[in-house]
């Protein structure tokens, strides 16, 4: 009798630990929309577009990003290195797609490619392995939501943004 009131005080502290780490875990997500200044590390940008498209029989939603800011050093990481593994995109169902912003139209600047506008075409593939139901992957791009985390958070800014592609 004794080890079975035990046994639930145990299991309502793990409940409750349990509880309070997802609470802060989501607590560091801030919501943004498209247009809207992120500042994240050494960067500041605005997701400013997306659209669907086709690779091949693959649909595709296309991200468009403006850089407004770039205070890296001359030949060191760029906003597509350090944003590598730190974007994904997410439907409705669960289902996440890795997100690898492109150069457009870069120019040598300050020893190395620059450019002021990134493009990503995320491939809507359900044999990805982030899929979790093949079945319900969003056709739409208001059926997604970008979710970015901060490479190298610096002061007041966001863990981790989240935006609705709407």
């Amino acid at each position: 009798m004794r080890i079975a009131a035990c046994a639930r005080r145990s299991a309502l502290v793990v409940a409750l630990v349990c509880a309070g780490a997802l609470l802060l875990g989501c607590a560091g997500t801030e919501d943004y929309r498209l247009g809207q200044q992120i500042d994240m590390g050494p960067y500041s940008f605005a997701v400013v577009g997306a659209d669907t498209g086709r690779w091949s029989s693959t649909p595709t939603i296309n991200i468009s990003f403006r850089l407004n800011r770039d205070d890296t050093a001359p030949y060191t990481t760029d906003f597509q290195s350090s944003f590598g593994y730190k974007m994904e995109l997410v439907d409705a169902a669960g289902n996440a797609f890795p997100v690898e912003p492109r150069p457009v139209s870069p120019v040598t600047r300050d020893g190395r490619q620059r450019s002021n506008a990134y493009r990503a075409e995320v491939r809507l593939s359900p044999s990805h392995e982030g899929v979790r139901d093949g079945s319900r992957i969003g056709k739409a791009v208001g059926d997604f939501t970008l979710i970015i985390d901060n490479p190298a958070r610096q002061g007041n800014q966001p863990r981790r943004v989240a935006i609705p592609l709407q």
